[in-house]
């Protein structure tokens, strides 16, 4: 049912941390900031629905429910997806630097089901020409139009996507190009979404609320995760905080305690990565604003995509060489 059950669980749990999020974080850290995290994200949400005139979070989660949400043609979704891609690609230069990157189309989850994630980067599905794509989940024939931004930066531009077709994670010539540390990956994916205002997206507060909705249920599994495997919650317990934290969402709660109980650590790969990658950030606006400098982020963001996808601790060591400093 858990690492907890194992003999030496503490050790056990200490190594798949360390394994999945390529850092020196410890259990007790991943507890505190899942919880300091979680509470992030619920004043953001409450912010936005005291900003759109609800006066109660029952009201406010009702609402949320309003057909209005939801696509029911899954054409108008991919249209959807491409008018951010435009978007997205007209400020993609400010933030990683002058980049040729190819198309990727948004197309629906073959065989979606309840238990399936938002959406998925598959990549080249054909070597024989460039044909990138990522898929969305569309069960039931709809989908959450909150959704659309957050996701589309987390698995196109400029997450998955970039990452995939930097000349680096194509052919390194070394070997790198056999590894992928889920810290580094699904870091920079979750990292990215945090700065859709910089993309020209997040002008309607609800595809605002939609990041923070996604950003909650990955703080939640933090404390999950190490509750579970580390401090020997039960599934019941599990389930009872994540009802205590996640309005609105109990239809997936289930499936994402499964997930966290199955896949040991790795739903710390998103917060933790994105957590170090933007200190990483902080240390590098410090340093050069210190010197009188302006910090040039496209800079920094084309470094750290150039290293590949190694452990985010092979980063923080070798920034500095990689940035010519």
């Amino acid at each position: 049912n858990s690492l907890y059950e194992l003999p030496e669980r503490e050790a056990w749990y200490g190594y798949f941390v360390r394994f999945f999020t390529g850092t020196d974080i410890t259990p007790e850290e991943v507890f505190a900031m899942g919880e300091r995290e979680t509470e992030r994200c619920l004043k953001e949400i409450e912010t936005l629905r005291s900003h759109l005139g609800f006066p109660d979070s029952a009201s406010f989660q009702q609402h949320l429910l309003d057909d209005r949400f939801f696509l029911k043609d899954q054409q108008a979704v991919k249209d959807g997806f491409a008018r951010i891609d435009s978007t997205v690609r007209a400020h993609l230069p400010g933030f990683v630097g002058a980049m040729d990157v190819p198309m990727v189309r948004a197309e629906e989850w073959p065989d979606a089901g309840p238990n399936t994630p938002p959406g998925i980067y598959r990549g080249a599905l054909d070597s024989s020409r460039a044909d990138f794509v990522f898929q969305f989940n569309f069960y039931r024939g709809r989908y959450n139009s909150r959704a659309m931004s957050w996701l589309y930066m987390h698995e196109a531009i400029p997450g998955h996507h970039l990452q995939a077709i930097q000349p680096i994670n194509v052919s390194a010539g070394d070997l790198r190009d056999q590894l992928f540390y889920s810290g580094t990956a699904e870091g920079w994916a979750c990292y990215v979404e945090y700065f859709g205002d910089e993309f020209g997206l997040y002008r309607d507060p609800y595809q605002r609320l939609g990041k923070w909705e996604w950003d909650l249920v990955r703080s939640v599994r933090l404390v999950l995760d190490a509750g579970i495997h580390y401090y020997g919650w039960s599934h019941e317990r599990a389930l009872a905080y994540w009802k205590a934290h996640i309005p609105g969402q109990d239809g997936i709660a289930e499936r994402e305690v499964t997930r966290v109980t199955n896949w040991a650590a790795q739903a710390l790969t998103y917060k933790v990565g994105a957590d170090r990658i933007q200190r990483l950030r902080d240390g590098f606006e410090l340093e050069h604003s210190l010197n009188g400098q302006r910090p040039d982020i496209a800079r920094f963001h084309s470094a750290f995509l150039g290293m590949g996808r190694v452990p985010i601790e092979v980063v923080e060591q070798n920034m500095a060489a990689a940035l010519g400093e």
